[in-house]
């Protein structure tokens, strides 16, 4: 995998080195982290996959906490959770295959580091009280995985919505069903309907959550 960094890269600096026919050979797909994803829009993932449509794109690395003064962990923050899935969404839309979290388990300081990057987790452990915290951000990495397995497909929406962040995927035989994860990031309930060929609902969707619907 190429790149390993932010979205800042792409397409252009990836298009420089696609150039060179011997490098290019050497690359199966590219590698982008989070930390650049309110700066940067999604959409330069599906310029890339344009110029390049044989090569994969996998969202490698994520973390919530790495800028100061949040650099800790934040036990229950669900703006944390919100977070990881407004970004699985974005990027799922734009051609990425997959996306991982950077740590399996952090201490609750955010640790352990040897460069001071203390940073939040998806799983925090208190080591003095022998417990571990699954956090918000492990439901919502929890939610996609168990709903979207491998091998299944993204499908477009028609008309998107850009209030509400959805993915809609057929997912593999023998089920073959279609799924949308749904993404309430207001207060309030929000409405919403769809229509699959004959079948059509109507979802009342609860204030933050994430909402899944399957065909």
């Amino acid at each position: 995998m190429a790149i390993d960094d932010q979205r800042f890269f792409y397409p252009e600096y990836v298009s420089h080195f696609m150039e060179n026919k011997t490098t290019a050979d050497y690359i199966d797909g590219f590698s982008v982290h989070w930390y650049a994803d309110t700066i940067i829009p999604p959409a330069v993932l599906s310029e890339t996959h344009d110029r390049f449509p044989d090569k994969f794109i996998l969202s490698a690395e994520a973390s919530n906490g790495f800028l100061p003064p949040d650099k800790h962990g934040d036990i229950g923050s669900w703006e944390r959770g919100q977070a990881y899935a407004n970004d699985i969404i974005d990027d799922l839309n734009n051609w990425s295959s997959g996306w991982v979290d950077w740590n399996l388990a952090l201490n609750i300081n955010g640790g352990p580091t040897y460069i001071d990057t203390f940073i939040d987790s998806s799983i925090l452990v208190n080591a003095t009280a022998q417990e571990f915290y699954k956090q918000p951000m492990y439901y919502a990495i929890g939610h996609f995985s168990k709903f979207i397995p491998e091998n299944s497909v993204r499908i477009d929406l028609s008309p998107s919505i850009e209030q509400l962040p959805i993915v809609a995927v057929t997912t593999p035989e023998p089920a073959n069903k279609t799924v949308l994860v749904i993404l309430n990031k207001f207060d309030n309930s929000q409405s919403i309907s769809f229509q699959d060929g004959s079948d059509y609902i109507n979802l009342n969707l609860e204030g933050k959550s994430i909402t899944t619907v399957i065909f």
